[in-house]
């Protein structure tokens, strides 16, 4: 077994998209999201390729070879697409209102036809208060959106949830009030 190990400086809180093609291996595709952390040591990110593809090399040419060889033409997989919607809140508010509720509804039914891989929900407060106190607030801003979410049965093959707690400044401070819910989502098998 042979391990390739490989240092990568990224930003946090982006899609680090990741792709690999070995021969010998199966293709891998994926993204990650690398999360906030205190910076102190390595964020580590293990991937694990499975084997069992050979090489094989066609000699003859033409449509007949190609069936008679028992190959199949390589599907191409298209890159998730992402969507994006922002709900913006009140002063040290985290219930979602009936405009919240309807947005999301809307939101989730713009990506009904395709497949959700991956959701991630982030909240955000204002540098009122304190910051313990933001951390909490913009957690349960997310809690909140993640459990509507969940209630309207939408299948997701990976969530990431996280409150960031304050940013911004006072000249932004309405803006600073938020949940982002991102969706990384392909397009759905045709039956």
């Amino acid at each position: 077994m042979s391990e390739g190990v490989f240092f990568v400086c990224f930003p946090a809180n982006q899609p680090l998209e990741v792709e690999v093609n070995q021969m010998g291996f199966r293709p891998y595709q994926n993204s990650f999201t690398i999360p906030f952390w205190e910076n102190q040591s390595f964020y580590p990110v293990e991937i694990l390729l499975e084997t069992g593809i050979k090489a094989i090399q066609v000699t003859s040419t033409g449509k007949d070879s190609l069936e008679n060889s028992g190959l199949r033409p390589i599907k191409v997989i298209e890159p998730p697409k992402i969507f994006t919607t922002t709900l913006f809140y009140g002063v040290n508010e985290y219930q979602l209102t009936n405009k919240h509720k309807n947005e999301l509804d809307r939101f989730i039914q713009s990506v009904a036809p395709n497949r959700i891989t991956k959701l991630e929900i982030i909240g955000f407060a204002d540098y009122v208060g304190s910051d313990s106190d933001n951390v909490k607030l913009s957690e349960e801003r997310a809690r909140q959106v993640t459990s509507f979410i969940k209630d309207k049965d939408v299948k997701v093959d990976q969530v990431y949830m996280d409150g960031h707690g304050e940013v911004g400044d006072e000249q932004s401070a309405d803006e600073s009030r938020r949940v982002e819910v991102i969706i990384h989502a392909v397009p759905s098998p045709k039956n």
